[in-house]
């Protein structure tokens, strides 16, 4: 890990490993690492956001870094860089960007990473951003003193939840190449029942996003509701027409969601 890090905060989730005392001789042997032990395994999130409110106050930047050595930590002042160059609040991974070489990643993960990250485009309301399954990124402090990490997911919806947070509080986010080191690992997760599984938050967060960014009353849940009205309609009186005036409603409310994405606006903002 770079010098340039001024904290390295190691949390352990209760592992049922040696893992907490491997950290605490790391402590030893290097004064930038906090050693922290969550009360109970509550997982990825759990561990995060224990991280995030130890540091919040005391540095200018945070950034995750899972404990697989997956990820290049050398990145981590080049993504800060590109922070202050660029104005943004957030710069993440991508690994897919720039033609990075995935051969090595599982294929099953790999077309999974790519179904998560177009749905979560549509339910965080990044929909310049890819690779959202990847957790390794750059955020500043300030915007998550600014909001609260509490909405942020305890379990394997981590990731998915951050992105939904910062597009609330209009973060303007960025991507960099981000090479991943998989070695010979065998994924298990199942996509499609993990998709399946996700659907009922994915929904119920991207309403929670849409009337914390635009108020209870806004154009795209209004939208929603006559495109869904417009829908039912169709069944009803088995005229599929109302199905086709739903759908353009719908795609009408998605585009205005898509013109007010943060990283959209700051676009054309620079360009005046």
């Amino acid at each position: 890990i770079p010098e340039t890090i001024d904290l390295i905060v190691c949390v352990d989730d209760r592992s049922k490993d040696k893992t907490y005392y491997v950290m605490l001789g790391l402590a030893k042997k290097d004064n930038r690492v906090i050693v922290l032990q969550t009360d109970k395994n509550g997982g990825i999130g759990h561990a995060v956001r224990t991280g995030y409110a130890r540091v919040l106050n005391s540095v200018d930047y945070v950034t995750v870094l899972p404990g697989d050595n997956q990820c290049d930590a050398r990145l981590i002042p080049e993504f800060v860089k590109k922070c202050e160059a660029d104005g943004l609040d957030c710069v993440k991974g991508n690994r897919f960007m720039n033609g990075n070489d995935t051969s090595t990643m599982p294929k099953n993960r790999k077309v999974g990473n790519i179904l998560y990250s177009l749905i979560t485009r549509i339910v965080s309301g990044y929909y310049t951003i890819f690779d959202s399954q990847h957790g390794f990124c750059v955020i500043k402090t300030e915007i998550l003193r600014r909001t609260t990490i509490e909405p942020i997911r305890k379990d394997y919806l981590f990731d998915n939840s951050l992105w939904i947070l910062l597009n609330s509080a209009n973060a303007k986010v960025g991507e960099m190449p981000s090479p991943v080191r998989y070695q010979g690992e065998v994924s298990d997760v199942k996509y499609l029942k993990f998709i399946k599984a996700s659907l009922g938050y994915f929904l119920e967060a991207f309403f929670w996003r849409i009337t914390k960014k635009y108020g209870v009353i806004n154009f795209v849940v209004i939208a929603f509701l006559i495109a869904g009205a417009f829908i039912a309609t169709s069944f009803l009186l088995k005229n599929y027409w109302f199905s086709a005036y739903g759908i353009i409603i719908l795609l009408w409310s998605l585009f205005y969601d898509y013109w007010h994405d943060p990283n959209k606006v700051s676009e054309r903002r620079q360009a005046r």
